[in-house]
């Protein structure tokens, strides 16, 4: 069931909290979507570094599409108040029309669900209805963590790591250890951890002996728990195998 030309950028979601800290939430939510909307076989999807960089900028839908050379944008805002989420969507051809839009409406605890159930929504907006026996499975994915805390502190993590600095960095290594201590088996907090660990030399005095030592420890710590550890990370291992020449 291969789509011809159907590509998408999800841009960063935007936090309506009045919180302006839920930001690594939007942030996260739009990732978690992205990674989802990978895995559909027909769809293009727009890597994060290219459709992130479009955040704040004040260029319009059509403009974003065309540099972005995609058939469709996502667009979205997330409004979180404590433990109660709002999410809306809206989906935006290439000439700047919305096509679709769907609010959402859940709780924390919903989130890894919502999360199906808004990727489902964007692909059956955007493939041809198909014969019901070509038609692929819909999007459901395993909670990666029961911990909704552990969660929060892991997209935290990420949050900070995607600033790139020394500072934030060892912050992000704090809030992965911290989400490690809640939930002991959640692969995508030893993941972070190991990304920031092989990142911190080149922001910090850190040695990178030390740092990619603790990094691939991170790694096979990790893999005990959650067999989708060295999948994740293997590009870091890449990395660090590259600046250890």
């Amino acid at each position: 069931g291969r789509v011809e030309g159907v590509s998408i950028a999800v841009l960063p979601f935007t936090n309506l909290s009045d919180d302006q800290g839920n930001e690594y939430f939007s942030e996260g939510l739009s990732e978690e979507i992205m990674n989802r909307l990978a895995r559909v076989s027909g769809l293009l999807v727009v890597a994060k570094l290219s459709a992130f960089s479009f955040k704040g900028t004040n260029k319009d839908s059509k403009t974003i599409a065309n540099e972005l050379r995609v058939s469709h944008l996502i667009h979205g805002s997330v409004r979180k108040d404590g433990e109660r989420l709002r999410i809306t969507a809206q989906l935006i051809d290439s000439g700047g029309y919305q096509v679709w839009s769907k609010t959402y409406a859940g709780v924390l605890v919903d989130v890894f669900s919502l999360q199906d159930t808004i990727a489902n929504d964007i692909v059956s907006q955007v493939r041809p209805p198909l014969p019901v026996d070509t038609q692929q499975a819909p999007i459901a994915t395993v909670p990666p963590t029961q911990d909704m805390q552990a969660y929060e502190l892991v997209l935290r993590g990420n949050f900070h790591m995607q600033r790139r600095n020394g500072g934030p960095l060892k912050r992000s290594i704090g809030l992965f250890e911290e989400a490690i201590s809640l939930d002991e088996s959640y692969g995508d907090a030893y993941v972070g951890l190991a990304t920031a660990h092989a990142l911190l030399p080149f922001y910090s005095y850190e040695t990178p002996e030390e740092s990619f030592a603790s990094a691939l420890e991170t790694i096979e710590k990790g893999t005990q728990f959650d067999s989708t550890v060295p999948i994740k990370s293997a590009g870091i291992k890449s990395f660090i195998l590259y600046n250890s020449q």
